[in-house]
């Protein structure tokens, strides 16, 4: 704690308020600058140069180390104005601020979508992906398990006069996945709404759109295409069975895929 500089940028307010992929860069970068001018004005600063050159330049003359913490990344990708060349200039850009660099001591991104799908070869090898369906090391953090909710359903009972739900309900509606262990996990936020609203609902879908979830299945990013007809399906982790059926959808001849 107080060790160090921490920059945290959530990209969904630039992208949302931009209109092209330079307006959005424009958008990270110009407060960022401003803030790093703002902080250090003992530091002899270029002029024009970007937020890099000026961590850089910071580091350099004051020793100072930043932490970079990097929410909803790959929300610019899903956006109409963003183009397949846009795409690749954000890696490069998000490269370009974390990868070889004597400033960052330590960098952390949230996202939907993994990296290395959209990073190909060295561009962006310095990170550890975790996954809420496929790590063990931090599963039990992304939701909440069977024991949490039991604990948390006693109390609605003990505080509720009308109870509208049974456990068993919770169950259905709301355990989202399982874990490599097999325990399952239930969506937080749908857990807390309905036990404080009395009441069952799909409560998820009111932090996003689907208009991102078609966005992606349209442009089949990140093979999601395949993952969900997997997922409808009813198919797990199976190599050989995955395998059998991404030769089913993609036809016998490799042409067009299943809708």
């Amino acid at each position: 704690m107080n060790q160090y500089n921490v920059i945290y940028i959530n990209f969904i307010n630039p992208a949302n308020l931009s209109k092209s992929y330079d307006d959005f860069i424009s958008r990270v970068e110009k407060p960022l600058t401003r803030d790093l001018q703002r902080i250090f004005p003992e530091v002899d600063f270029w002029e024009g140069a970007s937020p890099i050159e000026d961590m850089a330049l910071i580091h350099e003359e004051t020793g100072a180390n930043f932490i970079l913490i990097f929410d909803e990344w790959d929300c610019i990708f899903h956006k109409s104005y963003t183009s397949n060349e846009d795409r690749k200039s954000f890696i490069n850009w998000l490269a370009a601020m974390t990868k070889d660099t004597g400033y960052v001591a330590l960098s952390y991104m949230t996202g939907v979508l993994p990296i290395a799908k959209y990073s190909s070869g060295s561009t962006i090898n310095n990170f550890q992906e975790y996954t809420m369906a496929t790590d063990d090391l931090f599963s039990e953090y992304f939701g909440f398990s069977e024991a949490e909710v039991d604990v948390l359903y006693a109390r609605y009972q003990k505080r509720t006069l009308h109870c509208e739900m049974a456990r068993e309900d919770l169950k259905y509606w709301y355990d989202g996945y399982h874990t490599p262990s097999s325990e399952r996990m239930y969506n937080p936020r749908s857990v807390v709404e309905a036990l404080t609203r009395n009441r069952i609902r799909s409560y998820w879908t009111a932090t996003g759109t689907y208009g991102e979830i078609a966005t992606y299945i349209a442009n089949d990013r990140a093979d999601v295409k395949k993952e969900v007809a997997l997922m409808v399906a009813g198919e797990g982790d199976c190599p050989d069975q995955r395998s059998e059926l991404y030769s089913q959808i993609q036809g016998k001849d490799g042409g067009e895929e299943a809708s």
